[in-house]
This record gives structure tokens, C-alpha cells and sequence, in this order.
């Protein structure tokens, strides 16, 4: 009976193999101080009509992605705690989690100020 692994090695080249296991592993960003992200928001804020407004006449997929880049080249800039820079992508993550935990938050407080009781929210 044939293991995994020697399925594996049978039908995977060895150059492959060693090449995979030779590589260095992903260094992990840092974290995203509440200054850098209280900055990306202000940021967002000012361009929010470009960000978050509807592909029309007045907004273009190039608007938004040019308004992503000085989001992200502002943010890179001014951060302080040298967490290197920070690519639009990871800009606009960090957007949508801040975005998805506030609405989750508000739903909370909602459904909690429609039960009865001394419920104090904190």
C-alpha cells in the first residue's frame, strides 16, 4: 500500500521538492497601530465620495484605484512606528475590517436597546 508521501515523491519532480523546502518562510507584517489606522480613515474620509461612491460618470475603477494608492503612499509616509509600507491592498483590508467590526458593533447596540431590562452597554 502506497503512503501519501510516496505518492507525493512519486509524481512531484525532486526539483520541485527541494526548491519548496529551500525557501524562506513569509515574514508577517506588523500590526496596524490605532494612529495608522485613525490617519487611513481620515484619509478615506476625504476621498469618500471617490472610495465609496457608485462606477458612473464621475467615478472610474482608475479614480478608485488612484484614490487607494495616495491612501496607501499617505499612510506609508506618515507612519512613525516604522511597520514599513503599506500596500493598497492591505489599505483596503484593513478598511473593510474596521468597516464589517463598527457594523457589527451597531447591530449589537441596536438589538440591545430594544431588550428590556437595566442593561448598561459599555
Amino acid at each position: 500500500m502506497l503512503s501519501c508521501s510516496s505518492l507525493f515523491k512519486t509524481y512531484i519532480p525532486p526539483d520541485i521538492i527541494m526548491h519548496a523546502s529551500q525557501e524562506e518562510p513569509k515574514k508577517r507584517k506588523s500590526n496596524w497601530s490605532a494612529d495608522e489606522t485613525l490617519y487611513m480613515l481620515q484619509l478615506i474620509s476625504a476621498k469618500k465620495m471617490i472610495i465609496r461612491g457608485r462606477y458612473g460618470k464621475n467615478v472610474t475603477s482608475q479614480d478608485k484605484k488612484r484614490a487607494w494608492v495616495e491612501v496607501a503612499e499617505s499612510v506609508t509616509s506618515a507612519s512613525s512606528t516604522g511597520n514599513g509600507p503599506r500596500s493598497t491592498e492591505d489599505c483596503e483590508r484593513r478598511w473593510y475590517n474596521v468597516l464589517q467590526k463598527s457594523k457589527t458593533h451597531i447591530a449589537r447596540y441596536k438589538k440591545e436597546q430594544k431588550q428590556t431590562g437595566s442593561y448598561i452597554y459599555s
